[in-house]
């Protein structure tokens, strides 16, 4: 079986001409990766940001209803009370999502979910089929770079068996569909940048729009894209016409889709979308995270923070062959050659270093780790797989040494996997080898609360009772995570005060119990989901 996998990565045994292989790996693999995702959704509980996102889609719906069909909205509203958007605040007018979260929210009006539970269900399957489809429009992007279809699939299981990723692509309503339309968005960009279209020149727009809604910060692969239009084609001094029409066309169409998908902007759009700028930069809130050992305010991150968040939570031999892959950049920066290839890679390079560099610049608020800038990763994957490619192609005349070079990423991917399934669904916490003995004690962990559904679902299973009085040990709030269940057990949780609760939770988070002999003398251990050794949440009992 080894010796299988091995010849999938040896493109000396089997060729690119060799259709029948390709097509089944290909086919293969990205059937297995829908098979394990699909069947992994229900393993995640719901999050701390998807109610207050999820309330701000209704706000929209309800504002497009009376808007367009005032009677239809009426009857579907009933009597549950919406705020109208106009006196909705700032943070929930222009926080964005609307691409994503309105279609959800129609879809569950549609549908006639009643369930808390299951609206965000419906929600955690389409995060993670956005997400399948990007991986196969991220294998598109690495064969128009690679060509060899062996870099395709190896880049694509990268993306896939990167744990913060693959755990975050069921439940992350912002981050991981900002990550799936930039790649959408640069899968279509570079289509442009070989031969311009209509169908092109929309597509690229549309999914640039996309992008921006989510984020703002999708703007900076229609900027890039253009950018790199221009100067490719500048020597041309007979099509500049042609070229700063296709720009405006561009610029024009991506502007028009991202009015018209973010309707808090439809009044006035231009002071609008200052607006969501401003509210982004310097998100209002406020709070206290674990960094380095040290608690430090969202607004007052060093300029490291993300780096170091990077670095931490990659694998460490994706980021030693990342850094090959830098090296071989700058090695044909150096030549005189500056082929499209180098044109190609110096853009993914900027779409990876920017927003790093923008956060810093602008001061942005930062917390919950570099979650807000996963939509850079698959440029930081490509130079992986630039990486892997240059050691190749330095050793071509050693077979032995390519050999050992295809068997120690194939033992990297495996290994990764492994950690993957043992410490299924906490794929969150993922810290790297040098750093997963003392990360609890430097950085946040579970800071988005998915870890609570064990417990809950341990509490229901092993106490059977018809009511829970529990409280929160930690700094998270009880009511979001418990949507994790359905209505009906939801009601047997009653969140109270510790003083009045016979049980307690905690997912360590700016936890400051002591967790002493004192406080064992009056509670005991029911469960504790464990990784690496770290202790991510507990749930105890008061002793009778």
């Amino acid at each position: 079986m080894l010796k299988y996998l091995y010849n999938i990565f040896n493109l000396s045994t089997f060729s690119i001409g060799n259709r029948n292989i390709k097509k089944f790996v290909t086919i293969l693999t990205f059937s297995l990766i829908f098979i394990i995702g699909f069947i992994s959704v229900k393993d995640y509980g719901t999050t701390n940001d998807e109610y207050s996102n999820r309330l701000r889609s209704l706000i929209t719906v309800n504002y497009l209803g009376e808007k367009f069909i005032p009677e239809i909205n009426e009857k579907y509203r009933a009597n549950k009370e919406i705020p109208k958007l106009s006196e909705a605040s700032a943070v929930m007018k222009f926080y964005g999502g609307d691409i994503i979260q309105v279609p959800l929210t129609l879809a569950e009006i549609l549908f006639g979910v009643e369930d808390k539970k299951d609206a965000f269900l419906l929600r955690h399957y389409s995060y993670f089929i956005i997400f399948f489809l990007s991986l196969i429009a991220f294998y598109d992007i690495l064969k128009n770079r690679f060509k060899e279809w062996q870099y395709c699939i190896l880049g694509t299981l990268i993306l896939f068996l990167t744990p913060r990723i693959f755990a975050n692509s069921f439940y992350n309503n912002f981050d991981l569909p900002l990550m799936a339309f930039t790649i959408f968005s640069v899968n279509y960009g570079l289509k442009i940048l070989k031969k311009i279209t209509y169908k092109r020149i929309i597509l690229f727009s549309l999914f640039s729009a996309a992008a921006m809604n989510i984020r703002l910060m999708g703007l900076i692969v229609p900027v890039f894209i253009c950018l790199t239009f221009f100067f490719s084609s500048i020597q041309n001094t007979q099509k500049i016409k042609k070229i700063f029409l296709d720009i405006i066309k561009i610029c024009s169409l991506t502007f028009i889709f991202y009015i018209v998908s973010f309707p808090s902007l439809w009044d006035n759009p231009f002071k609008n979308i200052i607006a969501v700028f401003t509210n982004l930069s310097n998100h209002q809130m406020d709070g206290y995270h674990l960094y380095l050992g040290y608690l430090i305010s969202f607004f007052n991150a060093p300029w490291h923070y993300v780096p170091v968040w990077i670095f931490i939570t990659t694998p460490i031999f994706y980021t030693f062959f990342f850094i090959i892959g830098l090296f071989d950049l700058v090695k044909s920066f150096f030549k005189n050659n500056k082929d499209l290839t180098f044109i190609q890679d110096i853009f993914f390079l900027l779409l990876l270093i920017t927003p790093i560099f923008a956060v810093v610049i602008l001061n942005s608020t930062l917390y919950d780790g570099w979650r807000h800038l996963y939509f850079i990763y698959p440029f930081y994957v490509i130079f992986i797989i630039k990486g892997f490619v240059f050691l190749l192609n330095t050793f071509n005349s050693s077979k032995k040494i390519k050999k050992l070079i295809h068997i120690f990423i194939l033992f990297i991917l495996i290994d990764i996997g492994l950690w993957m399934f043992n410490n299924h669904p906490y794929q969150y916490v993922f810290f790297n080898k040098l750093i997963k003995n003392v990360a609890s004690k430097n950085f946040e962990l579970d800071y988005l609360s998915a870890s609570y559904k064990t417990n809950y679902d341990f509490l229901i299973k092993n106490e059977k009772k018809n009511l829970y009085l529990i409280a929160e040990n930690g700094n998270r709030k009880l009511f979001y995570s418990l949507f994790s269940l359905s209505k009906e057990e939801r009601q047997k949780f009653k969140v109270v005060s510790r003083e009045n609760a016979e049980y307690l939770i905690t997912s360590y988070n700016l936890d400051n119990e002591i967790y002493d002999k004192d406080f064992f003398e009056k509670y005991e251990v029911l469960n504790e989901v464990i990784v690496d050794d770290i202790k991510i949440n507990s749930l105890f009992r008061l002793k009778k």
